[in-house]
């Protein structure tokens, strides 16, 4: 077989046709690389989404617990504070009672002081009494 010579032409043709060819395959490749590198963004969008999600569950159920908590301590200081309240006023009650009673006992002391006074004032007349008629 004979070796046909090849022309400029035929060379220019051939090469268009590789170049469109490597075109058309670069082009295929960076058509995969772009639906490939979607599809990673879509899965990092996605797992994202879901860990914003699941951050949101827990954040809701930390400001739930934490309501509950703050309630029932809310509770907790109210019944101890009605408690304290409770106990303040029977103190006072108990209080009112002794000063009551500290002021019949001072009473009743000085009525004893006086009655006692009247004893030695009358002693102290019967002894003088006493003591100028022995003399």
């Amino acid at each position: 077989m004979a070796k046909q010579k090849m022309t400029i032409d035929d060379l220019a043709v051939l090469m268009g046709k590789r170049f469109d060819n490597a075109d058309q395959k670069t082009s295929e490749r960076f058509d995969d690389a772009d639906k490939q590198t979607d599809k990673k963004i879509e899965n990092l969008a996605a797992m994202v989404a879901d860990g914003f999600y699941d951050m949101g569950k827990k954040i809701d159920s930390v400001g739930s617990n934490l309501d509950n908590k703050i309630e029932t301590l809310r509770t907790e200081m109210h019944d101890e504070f009605r408690r304290i309240h409770e106990e303040i006023n029977d103190i006072k009650v108990k209080l009112d009672q002794l000063s009551q009673r500290t002021l019949e006992d001072d009473d009743a002391l000085n009525k004893e002081v006086l009655n006692l006074r009247r004893r030695i004032e009358t002693l102290e007349k019967q002894f003088k009494l006493l003591k100028s008629a022995k003399a």
